[in-house]
Parts: structure tokens; sequence; C-alpha cells
């Protein structure tokens, strides 16, 4: 199936793990204490530095906001 945010040679956008915190408005140690806890996104290594795919950070964050309502919902009960 292809990726409809693929570029024309197939790759998915990437980005680093600076520029995800810079749109998450939080700091870079925090995303490397979450995956250091397995909590974070899937990264991967290019060259020193790590990347993370655009679709890897949507699916971390639907599976962040579920588990929040999981919590919040047996809260109520």
């Amino acid at each position: 199936m292809a990726n409809p945010d693929a570029d024309p040679d197939g790759l998915e956008p990437v980005i680093t793990l600076a520029e995800l915190a810079d749109q998450l408005g939080v700091s870079v140690q925090t995303l490397y204490d979450l995956r250091r806890k397995g909590e974070g996104p899937r990264v991967f290594r290019v060259g020193r530095e790590l990347r993370v795919r655009r679709t890897e950070v949507t699916a971390w964050l639907q599976r962040l906001e579920e588990r929040d309502a999981e919590r919040r919902t047996g809260e109520r009960s």
C-alpha cells in the first residue's frame, strides 16, 4: 500500500528529535527520557542523529490519546 505522504521516491518524510521536540513544545531530553522508558515514538539513527517518521509520530500521539482516554474513563468509574 502506497503512503500518500511519501515523496516521489517512495520515502516517508522524517524529522529529527529536535524538530519533534520543537513541534510538541517539549525538550529533546523529554523525548530521550520517554524513549528510554519505552514510551516514546519508534526512532532510527541516520548517522549520529535519531530520526522519526511522521507516520510514527501520528501513531504514537494516537496511542497516547487512547491511553489518556482510558485512564480518564477509569477515574470516573
